[in-house]
């Protein structure tokens, strides 16, 4: 039985060039990413309670889904006239204005009623989810 013993091969050496390259590249990186801005702390003062308490309630508006407004028994329809009817309907009122579409509504009608309530003359206008809505 013959065994054939091939000499060692010598062994290769590792470059530290790659190495250095990489560690130095990371370096880099760490020290581009780091924010040199000190932490410090910001009182804020707590609100008081000098405020009355504001009991309006906002005026709560339907939308179905063919983009008729609703408020009560006054219906507006969608369209040219709607800034009118709607000015009509709000009548310089300041209370936050509560637009309710439909589950069913699509985009575009919400956005026209949204844009001839604000031309009305809505003074704070709050679009509501239409799943809460339906509650």
């Amino acid at each position: 039985m013959l065994l054939r013993l091939d000499p060692p091969c010598p062994r290769s050496r590792i470059s530290l060039t790659a190495l250095i390259d990489v560690v130095f590249i990371l370096l880099l990186f760490f020290m581009l990413t780091t924010q040199f801005t000190r932490w410090r702390s910001l009182d804020v003062p707590m609100a008081q309670e000098t405020a009355e308490p504001v009991d309006e309630q906002p005026l709560r508006i339907g939308l179905d889904a063919a983009g008729w407004l609703s408020l009560g028994e006054a219906r507006i329809a969608p369209g040219s006239a709607c800034v009118a009817e709607a000015s009509a309907v709000l009548a310089g009122a300041s209370v936050p204005v509560l637009l309710r579409p439909q589950a069913d509504a699509r985009v575009q009608p919400i956005m026209d009623a949204l844009d001839c309530l604000r031309a009305a003359g809505a003074a704070e206008l709050v679009l509501a989810d239409a799943a809460a809505a339906e509650h």
